[in-house]
């Protein structure tokens, strides 16, 4: 079992203290920290895809591959 504690819940606009505790298995946070890993993966390839679709030397496509990088 792994126990993770997330705090600070946003609601309304407004920043509230709160624990929260998960309780999951090992393969699950595993699966689950992948799944994120590869989201991320994903945003950084859209990123450089747009921005040289743009033009690198287009002030919108330097941007995104800026961004790109520091993701």
């Amino acid at each position: 079992m792994v126990r993770i504690q997330a705090g600070r819940e946003e609601v309304k606009g407004k920043n509230y203290h709160s624990i929260k505790e998960l309780v999951m298995d090992k393969q699950e946070l595993i699966f689950k920290l992948n799944r994120d890993l590869a989201d991320e993966h994903a945003a950084i390839i859209r990123y450089l895809v747009h921005g040289y679709m743009e033009g690198e030397d287009t002030p919108l496509g330097s941007s995104l591959i800026s961004i790109s990088r520091e993701e």
